[in-house]
């Protein structure tokens, strides 16, 4: 009975290891943080560093258009950054998927960062405020 117990825990644990490597080139490029959340049940969280959505130098000034330091081009530049990043993300996720589809998602979009909780399909979902 004992290792039941001990079987039955360990399919209800987070694969950390292989969330880790999905995620690597987005880690490894400083693109995202990876933390297992342990407690009464484990997940992990993962924090997307994007591009702040409006830059602070929009003005109602107006710029000729061939300064390319105007704040439309600043805005154009972070937008195809987020981009870039989400398109990295969704391969990310794909590789995740196709060993463990019952992973549950959910995920937070704040200005300069995107919050991704990544729960196990045995273990019930809480709300997390951060």
């Amino acid at each position: 009975m004992k290792r039941l117990r001990k079987f039955n825990e360990s399919v209800s644990q987070i694969d950390y290891d292989y969330v880790y490597d999905c995620f690597s080139e987005l880690i490894d490029d400083n693109k995202a943080a990876i933390e297992l959340i342990e407690g009464n049940y484990d997940y992990i969280t993962l924090r997307l560093k994007t591009q702040p959505k409006e830059d602070p130098r929009i003005t109602d000034r107006s710029n000729p258009i061939e300064n390319k330091k105007s704040p439309i081009y600043n805005y154009i530049i972070g937008h195809n950054s987020n981009n870039e990043l989400l398109q990295e993300l969704q391969v990310s996720l794909n590789r995740l998927s196709d060993k463990y589809p019952d992973y549950r998602l959910q995920f937070h979009d704040y200005n300069t960062s995107i919050f991704i909780e990544i729960f196990n399909s045995n273990k019930k979902e809480e709300q997390y405020p951060f």
